[in-house]
């Protein structure tokens, strides 16, 4: 979400996808480390030409099933950077790179990745991998980008994820409306 300066753009971003991970697991705290330039870490929001890395950490999202007795983990793991839009005159935070990798008794189920600066991987589209054990789980789907909101949604609806409160959806609906309100790519 647009800010007035580069704190205001960050905390724009960030408190959307807080609220977003405490519809599935109201125990995760998001973590971040900023590298400026020089490659020092910082601990307040960053400023212009730092790379962000904001990730769950070893602290994975628990995605409950009540009805079942596999739960899911959710890593998510994404590189943001801040800069000035110069046409809207706002600071805004662009993402740069993501993963959001599904579990299940410890084996993926399901990825979703972007890293279009990679130096390892000749695939800079964003795309999707499948369960571990089926015959195309090496190779990498077309998916578009995703926002960790769909992820969240799917998980709900279509894998019976327990939300972490009775308005989970609708809060990942109000956050993934005004994501798409805001973003530079469509």
């Amino acid at each position: 979400m647009p800010g007035r300066n580069p704190r205001e753009a960050w905390r724009g971003f960030i408190e959307p996808m807080a609220r977003s991970v405490g519809c599935i697991d109201q125990t995760v705290r998001l973590k971040s480390s900023f590298f400026s330039a020089d490659g020092s870490t910082m601990l307040a929001a960053p400023e212009a030409g730092c790379r962000c890395y904001v990730t769950s950490g070893s602290n994975l999202l628990t995605l409950r099933r009540p009805q079942q007795s596999d739960n899911f983990t959710l890593f998510l793991a994404l590189t943001l950077s801040p800069y000035y839009d110069e046409q809207l005159g706002v600071w805004r935070v662009t993402t740069l790179r993501y993963d959001y990798e599904m579990s299940q008794a410890g084996r993926l189920r399901f990825g979703w990745h972007w890293h279009p600066y990679s130096r390892k991987s000749t695939v800079k589209w964003p795309h999707m991998h499948l369960p571990e054990g089926t015959p195309f789980a090496n190779k990498h789907l077309p998916s578009g980008r995703i926002a960790l909101e769909e992820i969240l949604l799917f998980a709900l609806d279509q894998l019976k994820v327990e939300p972490a409160h009775a308005n989970a959806e609708q809060v990942l609906t109000d956050v993934m409306q005004r994501h798409k309100l805001h973003r530079a790519w469509h």
